[in-house]
């Protein structure tokens, strides 16, 4: 037998420099909206062109390449088949943002890592990364963070094997925090999409995001959807339910194709992506490439199929789990694939024909094909990833492609793939998914909690506690909706309100663990150490809540110095959950307390070779050998790849600096902060590593340091830091009552109390903090912001000049000030000079100069407004196109007020000017888009200008426009008619208008509806009607006519 050698897998670091497009500073106004806080806005892109040097990991052998981008949140970047040069995961050769992500900056291509929620903030921020060496001869590139959402951790290692051409990107989800927390985990791949580039996905039923429609597939309506070019507009297609491990795509083009391989009982997600084929979507590829191709978005999802989708992750659970990428070569579109490689199976015109592409080297494979159990093909080959298989066979009377089978053996006679054809079963398609009702419209109390954890889970805190406080209106000692609601309190810091739910579930049931679980996690932050401890110990009776209440009780006991008791706990940890890191490096923690270092050091390198990205378990090896005397430079040696791991990344050791501390480690925590960098006027160094290291030297008894550091941080710059964790509470509110006067700390508190949902005390806060710092500019506008919230729009505006007194450049401030002046109908020409007082920096955003633009438009001064959609460069949000309808609203103003003046031929200009895209708006014409309001204006300058055949083919075009009975756009439709004396057709059509509209008077479009009744009554003759309605309207939405031509979503 000969044992096959495989040349050396190579994994490496090196720079490379890419064409990079700028994004300015990253705001410093938090967004205190779901999925952002405390991460910061990157939404204001530079549109300029230079270059950057990256930091470039690289893994592959003879077959694959793949390339790794840390900086840029740990995107595989791309992938090669090296037999043929084909990237069969698209790389992009620019790096060019769009704003697609939570946050703003966003590029295409390759994969993007999505947890816990899809595009998440910090897919264009800096990663952890390392690369290793395993036993099989693979090697692996790892990146990954402590994600600030929820403070969970993920990593990917992306692995090339030796002899094969698969790309293998192992995940781990890590909740490394005490609470549940809810995460849905997508895989964004992204493919070259050429012409007849078509999608291989299994299945017979597609659905859209949240389940609302349903799709046949691949033929939808007559329309092979699983072809780019078929597909018109933004869409989203998920397969429902489905049953196989493989799907990807194929260009016919280019003979190659990416395949994607994973578990589908893990991996049961798989969708479709696809701006579409239209101008709406083809403008992405000049907003995301200079000149490169569109692309198909194949994504891959774990535990859900659908987007949203979360499912909640125990405290202390590891998720793990593979994917598998690989080129398809020569073989066409493929219909099964597995990690041996893809076929193709094809029955044309009597002819079987047949294809494998390889993934490693096979000799003397045996390929046979049967039809209806008889062979009609049996022969030897020699294949491999550059030499794909190819053949073909003839036999009698085939003309069933659901009668051939296909089966490639090993030359041991293995069975590598087997495949036959399933018939279509035209199943029904699925009812579309609902929405909940109300609460109160809730029938069954077990519904109210399912509803409950559904928002819950879904992050919307908010609304799932209506649901669980109509189930306690109904039951006051409701299980689960009492620990529920303890539960949301206890993240909240509300930690008295928590014990009431807690207690009274327990009341309820003593047997319900999870409640006691969370009952003495909420003792430990009120410092009742016994009774957590009690607590904690119930917890563990229930398997469900063992090896993180014995997690729990390690790092109790081991805070209080009991360290024989935390060994017991931390080993009923582990043998509960083996797969939490961070119980085995609290092991090693507990071991160094113990005075065995060699031990600690042994703990630390297992769990660095399952978990490689695991910081803690890493500067546990530095502890632990500077504790065993390890020789200096051995331990520099150490220390330098410690810090090449954490980055000095303040948020990293701050995480690692609570970790010790929660064990009672306080000297080891103030070490790991010492390592970052101190001066006070650096931007990187954040004041909470002042106020914790002051808050741990006050536990160890040095008051007098503790003053000391309480000092320096309440003069160290707060840019960039927005407080999230938990135990921040303690670390602010101790700074506090040791000095009431430090605005520093005020103003952070009441960041975290906000994010926390406590908005009446961070306004406290926040207050006293401008009180004592009138210049902190982001204080007096999160007051601003919530002094509008809670319905005070006079003292918010009056804060928002003080945040824009304190600091001119504070765009965002102005952005948010300009929309309160609206809604306090502020004099026209004041909200304009807020805006041209300040043009310089209002030319930085893009919002502010929208607002400007509409004020322009408002006031008639249309041709400035002109001037500034022409000169500006507007970044376009996904699915948010608006600002075209300033340039439309602009053009046709100025086109009525030229013919109004008898200037019909510069009318004409305009009005033609509004069918235009402009390339600086980022906006193209979306399918099913209505231009009769436009057209017909055309047509009236043309008639004017006495070009009547022209006027007629307008009007024409005009009409032969469709939109709903209900819809403004009919009243062009109707003065097209009357254009032509087609009188009595706009009449029907006038009154169809109003018939469409009636009993329309309490939605959120009242002021639409009013508008266009004002229009049909217009259309009609009834001129004083139509006034009264259209003032009505402006009443209500003094932006009306714009609202009412709005142009179709841009839908997924």
């Amino acid at each position: 037998m000969t044992i096959a050698v495989y040349p050396q897998v190579e994994a490496y670091r090196e720079p490379l420099t890419l064409p990079t497009y700028g994004v300015r500073e990253p705001e410093i106004m938090p967004d205190w909206r779901t999925h952002r806080y405390p991460y910061t806005m990157m939404d204001r892109l530079t549109n300029e062109r230079g270059t950057r040097t990256y930091n470039a990991l690289y893994v592959e052998n003879e077959y694959v390449k793949a390339l790794v981008l840390p900086e840029l949140g740990g995107r595989l970047h791309g992938a090669q088949d090296k037999t043929n040069g084909y990237q069969f995961l698209y790389d992009q050769k620019v790096i060019k943002p769009g704003l697609v992500a939570v946050t703003g900056a966003w590029i295409s291509g390759g994969v993007e890592w999505n947890f816990p929620i899809g595009h998440r903030p910090s897919g264009f921020r800096d990663t952890d990364w390392t690369i290793t060496e395993n036993q099989d001869g693979s090697k692996t590139v790892w990146v990954g963070e402590m994600e600030r959402l929820k403070r969970m951790r993920w990593s990917v290692g992306t692995t090339v094997h030796p002899g094969r051409n698969w790309v293998e990107t192992r995940i781990r989800l890590e909740n490394c925090t005490p609470y549940i927390q809810s995460f849905q985990y997508w895989a964004t791949s992204a493919v070259r999409a050429t012409q007849n580039y078509q999608a291989v996905i299994p299945g017979e039923i597609m659905t859209g995001h949240g389940k609302h429609e349903f799709y046949r597939w691949p033929v939808h309506d007559g329309v092979d959807i699983s072809y780019w070019k078929n597909i018109p507009g933004a869409s989203s297609y998920f397969a429902v339910e489905s049953s196989t491990d493989y799907f990807g795509g194929y260009s016919p083009e280019e003979t190659a194709g990416m395949v994607h391989v994973a578990d589908h009982n893990i991996i049961r997600g798989k969708k479709l992506w696809t701006w579409g084929t239209a101008p709406a979507g083809r403008l992405w590829e000049k907003i995301l490439t200079d000149g490169d191709l569109p692309y198909f978005e194949p994504q891959a999802g774990a535990y859900s199929d659908n987007q949203p989708s979360f499912f909640w992750l125990m405290p202390g659970e590891t998720k793990i789990f593979s994917h598998f990428w690989f080129p398809v070569r020569d073989i066409g579109v493929y219909d099964y694939a597995n990690l041996e490689g893809p076929i193709n199976l094809e029955l044309n015109n009597g002819k079987a024909i047949f294809g494998w592409s390889p993934t490693g080297l096979n000799k003397d494979a045996k390929i046979i094909v049967s039809y209806d159990g008889r062979e009609i093909y049996n022969d030897a080959t020699d294949a491999g990833p550059a030499d794909p298989f190819l053949g073909e066979a003839t036999g009698p009377g085939m003309t069933d492609l659901y009668k051939l089978k296909m089966t490639v053996l090993s030359s041991l006679g293995d069975t590598l793939l087997a495949f036959s054809h399933d018939k279509p079963e035209h199943p029904p398609l699925p009812e579309p998914e609902t929405a909940p009702p109300d609460p109160e419209e809730v029938g069954s109390q077990d519904l109210l909690y399912i509803y409950g954890d559904r928002h819950y889970r879904y992050d919307d805190p908010q609304r799932a506690k209506t649901y669980f406080q109509e189930a306690l209106e109904r039951d006051p000692d409701d299980l689960r909706c009492n620990t529920s609601m303890g539960e949301l309190a206890l993240k909240n810091g509300l930690y008295n309100e928590a014990l009431e739910y807690f207690n009274k579930s327990i009341e309820r049931d003593e047997t319900f663990f999870k409640a006691w679980y969370y009952k003495g996690l909420t003792q430990i932050r009120l410092d009742h150490l016994k009774d957590a401890e009690k607590c904690l110990y119930r917890a563990s009776y229930s398997q469900d809540w063992y090896a993180i209440a014995h997690f729990e009780l390690a790092q109790l006991t081991a805070s209080q110095e009991r360290l024989d008791r935390a060994w017991e706990h931390i080993n009923n940890s582990i043998k509960g959950n083996g797969y939490n890191s961070q119980a085995h490096a609290v092991k090693a923690l507990i071991l160094i307390g113990m005075g065995k270092y060699d031990e600690a050091l042994e703990v630390t390198r297992a769990n660095l070779l399952n978990d490689p990205l695991d910081l803690f378990s890493k500067q546990l090896q530095v502890t632990a050998a500077a504790a065993s005397g390890m020789e200096k430079d051995k331990l520099d040696a150490l220390e330098d790849e410690l810090l090449e791991l954490t980055r000095a990344d303040g948020e990293n050791h701050i995480e690692m600096a609570i970790r010790f501390a929660r064990c009672g480690f306080f000297k080891e925590a103030i070490n790991v902060l010492e390592w970052l960098p101190s001066e006070p006027d650096n931007l990187a160094v954040s004041p909470l590593v002042f106020y914790y290291m002051a808050y741990y030297h006050e536990q160890m008894g040095e008051s007098g340091k503790a003053r000391t550091l309480l000092e320096e941080a309440s003069g160290v710059s707060p840019q960039y830091c927005f407080p999230y964790r938990q135990e921040t509470f303690q670390v602010l509110e101790w700074a506090i009552s040791e000095n009431p006067d430090d605005a520093l700390a005020h103003y952070l508190l009441g960041n975290l109390l906000e994010k926390n949902d406590r908005s009446e005390e961070a306004v406290a806060h926040w207050e006293r903090s401008v009180e004592l710092d009138p210049g902190n500019v982001v204080a007096q506008r999160n007051l601003g912001q919530l002094y509008y919230e809670g319905g005070d729009a006079q003292k918010a505006r009056t804060a928002y000049q003080a945040a824009i007194e304190a600091d001119p450049s504070a765009g965002r401030a102005i952005v948010e000030l300009g929309m309160i002046n609206r809604e306090l109908k502020m004099p026209l020409h004041e909200q304009i000079a807020l805006f041209e007082d300040n043009i310089e920096i209002v030319r930085q955003y893009n919002q502010a100069v929208s607002q400007l633009v509409l004020l322009y438009i408002m006031t008639g001064r249309n041709s400035d407004a002109l001037e500034l959609l022409n000169n500006t460069h507007f970044n376009s949000w996904e699915g948010k196109y608006g600002i075209h309808q300033l340039w439309i609203q602009g053009n046709i103003k100025q086109g009525d007020s030229e013919f109004e003046k008898g200037n019909y031929k510069e009318a004409l200009n305009y009005y033609e000017q509004s069918l235009l895209y402009p390339e600086n708006l980022e906006v193209a014409e979306q399918p099913n888009t209505v231009h009769a309001r436009k057209k017909y204006k055309i047509g009236k300058a043309l008639d004017a200008l006495g070009r009547k055949d022209e006027a007629r083919g307008y009007y024409e075009l005009v009409i032969a426009d469709r939109a709903e009975d209900g819809n403004a756009y009919q009243f062009y439709r109707a003065k097209a008619m009357e254009a032509l004396k087609r009188k009595q057709e706009a009449n029907e059509i006038y009154v169809g208008m109003l018939k469409a509209l009636d009993g329309e008077v309490t939605s959120s479009s009242r002021a639409v509806s009013l508008f266009t009744r004002s229009l049909a009554l217009e259309g009609l003759g009834k001129k004083k009607d139509a006034e009264a309605e259209r003032h009505k309207a402006l009443d209500l939405n003094p932006l009306v006519e714009i609202a009412a031509f709005r142009p179709p979503r841009a839908g997924f």
